[in-house]
């Protein structure tokens, strides 16, 4: 039987369900999951589970480009969400990361079927993804349920990262 953790290294793709579908989340009309960074096997699975917009949680270092090349070449929209560590001290990089927040839930207002992705670890999107929950009112014990309902994984975030997430949601509902 293979555990959840054996998928994640062993397959690069999105965390998949019991179903072999995307354990999606709905937030007002749209739905969001989020997995490792897609590779050439993993457009197929992300055009049939019907997914219309791609976020990079990852740097220019990561190669987000090549990302936004394929999502283009597949005819999906993409959005780009650099950040690469929960220590932000520069207020205009919490500002940037409180306008995505904004930018994700207008496409999921919209109806987007929206798939996040980072590296292997999937703190990134597990953070962003817990930030956007408290920016969307989701009180913190529903958006921990929310987080674990699609990364069984994310146990390994300490308190202090989700306490940063969850403050940088409440703040971009203030900015």
């Amino acid at each position: 039987m293979t555990t959840q953790s054996q998928y994640l290294s062993s397959n690069p793709k999105a965390i998949a369900d019991d179903n072999g579908g995307f354990p999606w989340f709905s937030l007002y009309g749209g739905k969001i999951c989020f997995g490792n960074r897609p590779d050439t096997a993993s457009w197929a699975p992300l055009l049939s589970e019907k997914v219309s917009h791609i976020a990079t949680v990852q740097t220019r270092d990561e190669n987000a480009a090549d990302i936004r090349h394929q999502c283009l070449t597949s005819g999906l929209k993409w959005m780009w969400v650099p950040f690469e560590t929960t220590s932000i001290s520069a207020s205009i990089e919490e500002a940037f990361l409180h306008q995505y927040l904004r930018e994700i839930t207008t496409v999921l207002k919209d109806g987007a079927h929206l798939y996040l992705h980072c590296d292997s670890t999937l703190s990134r999107c597990s953070l962003l993804f817990y930030a956007l929950c408290h920016y969307n009112r989701l009180p913190s014990d529903s958006a921990y349920c929310a987080l674990h309902s699609i990364n069984p994984q994310a146990n390994a975030l300490s308190r202090r990262e989700l306490k940063w997430a969850a403050a940088l949601g409440h703040a971009a509902l203030k900015g």
